[in-house]
């Protein structure tokens, strides 16, 4: 007994001693087939902290430790073999198998996560796996989860959750619509319950691209003056009468002013005489000498900037003849059929992709191209699709592409199509 208790005293100072000295020779700790338990003694012994090991820590280890300091090389050896360790005080650490330190020297607790978008059972097992050991519980009654853990376990739980957590992303196309259809929809696309404090009336056009769902209902009520509130997972709106509402001009058709009809000559085609009247309203006349109807109509552009659609339009097309918004990546337009017809025709020329073809790589007997499309490069095949463009061809000049308003477009290496 008196001779092994002689030989472990040897061991441990010749572990000290070789820590030490490869300490002090750059940092460097080597050690090669030794019990974790003596190099985890020794460690604290070069760290100058008290190392208390459970029984249950076991095994050899073989490590190479270049810049650690004596805790840094702790937290390394225990961790990479499957313990963990906890501070009782700042001279004394305690190693032992994971769950048996959370259990021993970390308070448990438990709380409850209220979530508002997403259903708790569609988290709890994945949060499991975030939290572990902790136990993890779905709530639908209650609409959240419930966590028994320690409080750091009780802090990623939080952390993950609220990454999860977030309102979902809509894409809704509303034209003339109804205000409580609008807000039906988005409180469908929430999960929210709709609450009436009064009538909602009128209607409203907006076009929601890509957005989460409380920004949508934010600028639908901007656009219909709606009042709305969130009390729990409830959507709450009301409505001034309709004689204080506040009423959307993307919502109001404009009245067509009355026109004399003796000033339209029976010889003119249907075009309003000049004599005291204004030239451009002949374009509101159909053959018959009657106006077009005014009409509203989205387009969506994909490739332009809907500003610089929006100037290009008023610069075109005479603005007395049309309406046009900006809705997010749309145009909303209003005026006669036949204006916005060729103000249609005139984006579908301009509405095409800045797109370049820097070159083309031969892989066997498949083709690549290297394109930049705005301001991103792509390597891609035929049958890609990039940013909305189609790659239909690649051959040894250049790249054909469609668009999405099916427009073939030719584009030389080194060539670009703006």
């Amino acid at each position: 007994m008196r001779g092994f208790q002689v030989r472990t005293i040897l061991l441990m100072l010749c572990l000290w001693l070789a820590v030490a000295s490869a300490a002090m020779a750059g940092d460097a700790m080597h050690f090669k087939d030794a019990d974790i338990r003596d190099v985890l003694h020794a460690l604290g012994e070069l760290g100058n902290i008290n190392v208390v090991v459970d029984s249950r820590v076991q095994g050899s280890v073989s490590v190479f430790l270049r810049g650690f300091d004596p805790v840094e090389a702790i937290d390394l050896v225990t961790r990479t073999n499957g313990y963990s360790f906890h501070w009782v005080n700042d001279r004394t650490i305690v190693v032992g198998p994971e769950l048996w330190i959370t259990e021993r020297f970390e308070p448990v607790q438990t709380a409850f996560f209220p979530l508002r978008y997403t259903k708790p059972e569609a988290v709890a097992a994945s949060l499991s796996l975030v939290v572990q050991p902790a136990v993890v519980r779905p709530d639908a009654a209650h609409g959240g989860v419930l966590v028994r853990g320690t409080r750091e376990q009780l802090d990623l739980a939080e952390g993950f959750l609220r990454q999860l957590d977030v309102p979902p992303r809509v894409e809704l196309d509303f034209v003339d619509a109804d205000v409580l259809t609008v807000f039906h929809e988005l409180a469908l696309a929430g999960g929210y319950n709709l609450l009436l404090e009064s009538p909602l009336y009128g209607t409203i056009t907006i076009v929601l691209q890509d957005i989460d769902v409380d920004e949508a209902i934010r600028l639908a009520a901007r656009q219909s003056g709606v009042k709305y509130r969130f009390e729990g997972n409830s959507l709450i709106v009301a409505m001034d009468p309709p004689s204080r509402a506040v009423v959307s001009a993307m919502a109001t058709v404009s009245p067509v002013p009355a026109i004399d009809q003796d000033s339209v000559s029976a010889s003119s085609g249907g075009a309003v005489s000049d004599e005291g009247g204004d030239g451009d309203l002949a374009r509101t006349l159909d053959s018959e000498g009657t106006f077009d109807p005014i009409v509203l109509r989205v387009l969506t552009l994909y490739y332009i900037d809907p500003s610089q659609a929006q100037r290009l339009v008023a610069a075109m097309v005479p603005t007395q003849a049309i309406q046009v918004e900006v809705v997010g990546s749309a145009l909303v337009m209003r005026g006669p059929e036949a204006v916005l017809h060729e103000a249609e025709a005139l984006l579908a020329e301009f509405d095409v992709p800045q797109v370049r073809v820097d070159g083309i790589v031969l892989r066997g007997e498949q083709r690549l191209a290297v394109v930049s499309v705005g301001a991103n490069s792509y390597v891609v095949k035929s049958g890609d699709v990039v940013q909305n463009l189609a790659v239909v061809n690649i051959d040894d000049a250049g790249v054909d592409f469609r668009t999405v308003r099916d427009q073939t477009l030719h584009v030389a290496i080194g060539g670009a199509r703006n």
